[in-house]
C-alpha cells in the first residue's frame, strides 16, 4: 500500500513525516540501446540516519513481495 501511494505522488508529505529526509547519492546505469531502460542506484553514508530509513523501505518492500509470491493462486477455470 505505501510503494502504491508514494508512487502516485513522491513529494507527499506524509512519506516524508514517515521516513524523514533522505541524503542519497545515485548512479544511473543503461541497460540497452533505447533511452528508457536503465538501472537506477541509490546509496548512503553507512551508519547514517539515511541508511537506516533506506533500510526500513527495503524491509517494506521485501515483505511485501514475499506476501504477494506466497498469495495463493486464483482458478480462473473453476466449475
Amino acid at each position: 500500500m505505501l510503494r502504491a501511494e508514494a508512487g502516485s505522488d513522491l513529494y507527499d508529505r506524509r512519506l516524508t513525516d514517515l521516513i524523514g529526509e533522505l541524503s542519497t547519492r545515485s548512479e544511473t546505469f543503461p541497460l540497452g540501446d533505447g533511452p528508457s531502460q536503465f538501472l537506477l542506484t541509490y546509496t548512503a553514508e553507512p551508519t547514517s540516519p539515511s541508511q537506516d530509513a533506506l533500510n526500513l523501505l527495503v524491509s517494506w518492500i521485501a515483505t511485501n513481495e514475499n506476501i504477494e509470491r506466497s498469495a495463493p493462486a486464483h482458478d480462473s477455470e473453476s466449475s
